[in-house]
């Protein structure tokens, strides 16, 4: 065990240099891959913990699309604070169960601590609002059409979808994510319940569109609910515009949720937190700490203006869980999960160790380094196709004539060198486009201007 401990330490600490030094991106087939395992490890007899490490840990190095390094420019993967490693560590090494508050005071307190001040930052009333963790995104998102369906339906828990006279709507910018989707289906909402509204020249939910859609839906008799904003949309970054949507739903009646998952880490800079000024009015939010926040994945948070929807909506009691302990709330009971793990450690001890302050350095780093490809795109003669002040570029160039195959010739060029991770993508407005996003807080004015030349030379 010492051995494998040693070894442990030495990844841990040499691996966050190595990454730059290695491919951006692996150049293997699966039974590559599937040889290699069956070859060995047969899995019948043990083998010493060291030698499983080492074996793992090469092919983690050889076989993975290194998400750390500076020159992906993908998906929102970040390259990862070494307080979130370790808290991560933390979490799997005391393995709390955060199921009940009875089994983890510690871990469900740092957790409730920690989302009280991020709730602070978004201007809920940390008094009444509530929040917690998520596996992700996604799961932060179904939380909160749950939440609304029971807030807006009140038979809708215990009678479902089948006590609702009319179809509901949600509405979702085409920027939004697709989550929504599987959500509707999940639900029992079905798929056909997302109205997707078009946007506008600027890649943002087109909010004369909204309202139409808003109207005409009534009209056709379906039962307007929910209403979706982005704040930093998957493929251009674009944060719609909040204030507006709030209007539109106060005036109609509507439960607005702002999908913050990539944007909402701005509001620890006060440089950028304007981007997301509107915020506040929204009834619910979904923030990622595994995206823009920099710590290891899955850490997704939910946070909701409402207490009591929220409870009702997933409120239980069974005689084999633990009496609740007075002036707590036990996480099972207000959550889609049950046992959960401590995900709230890495994101606790990421603020501990940088403050507000320094997570603002990181995040505002990454801000200029978006800026800095711009600049550097524009002198080339590339055409810059979104609006953003959040580090993910979309770009095209004239001698491409807007042909996508001839981008993703040139993505294809960049990504088998190894040396960069980039991606070609439609915008909502039906234009193709290369996507480069600033993930890693380590990513230079160096890694910029080697992309800008392999693009010239791919070209």
């Amino acid at each position: 065990m010492e051995e494998a401990y040693a070894w442990l330490l030495k990844e841990l600490r040499s691996f966050p240099d190595d990454v730059a030094g290695l491919a951006v991106t692996p150049q293997v087939q699966p039974d590559e891959i599937r040889r290699h395992l069956s070859e060995t490890f047969s899995l019948e007899e043990g083998m010493p913990l060291t030698e499983a490490l080492g074996e793992v840990g090469g092919m983690m190095r050889r076989w993975l699309t290194h998400v750390t390094h500076p020159r992906y420019f993908g998906y929102f993967n970040p390259t990862v604070t070494e307080a979130g490693v370790m808290g991560e560590t933390l979490a799997a090494l005391y393995n709390p169960q955060l199921a009940v508050w009875s089994h983890a005071p510690a871990a469900v307190e740092i957790e409730r601590f920690t989302l009280t001040y991020l709730m602070k930052r978004i201007g809920f009333d940390h008094r009444h609002a509530v929040a917690h963790f998520t596996s992700g995104g996604a799961e932060a998102n179904h939380t909160a059409v749950i939440t609304a369906l029971t807030q807006c339906f009140p038979d809708y828990g215990e009678k479902g979808l089948a006590s609702l006279e009319q179809a509901p709507r949600i509405y979702v910018s085409a920027g939004g994510h697709e989550s929504f989707n599987k959500i509707a289906h999940a639900t029992g909402l079905g798929r056909e319940s997302v109205h997707v509204v078009p946007t506008d020249e600027y890649l943002q939910m087109d909010i004369d569109a909204l309202r139409q859609a808003i109207r005409e839906d009534r009209t056709a008799g379906f039962m307007p609910f929910m209403v979706v904003a982005t704040a930093g949309t998957t493929a251009a970054g674009v944060v719609d515009r909040l204030k507006h949507v709030v209007a539109i739903c106060r005036a109609q009646g509507l439960w607005m949720h702002t999908d913050a998952a990539w944007g909402g880490a701005v509001l620890l800079s006060n440089k950028l937190r304007s981007l997301l000024d509107g915020i506040q009015y929204s009834d619910s939010v979904t923030f990622d700490a595994h995206k823009y926040l920099s710590v290891p994945m899955g850490a997704g948070m939910f946070f909701c203006r409402h207490p009591e929807p929220v409870r009702r909506a997933f409120q239980i009691s069974t005689d084999y869980m633990p009496v609740p302990t007075e002036n707590t709330e036990d996480p099972y009971a207000s959550s889609l999960q049950w046992s959960r793990r401590a995900i709230g450690l890495k994101v606790f001890l990421s603020l501990a160790h940088h403050g507000r302050s320094g997570y603002a350095e990181l995040i505002e780093h990454q801000a200029d380094m978006g800026e800095s490809l711009r600049d550097r795109l524009r002198e080339k003669g590339y055409l810059i196709e979104n609006q953003t002040m959040l580090p993910v570029v979309c770009f095209s160039h004239p001698r491409w004539e807007g042909r996508h195959t001839e981008m993703s010739r040139v993505v294809h060029q960049l990504q088998s060198s190894g040396e960069f991770w980039v991606s070609t993508i439609f915008l909502p407005n039906g234009r193709p486009a290369i996507r480069a996003c600033i993930t890693s807080y380590k990513t230079s004015e160096e890694d910029l201007e080697a992309l800008v030349q392999a693009l010239e030379s791919a070209s």
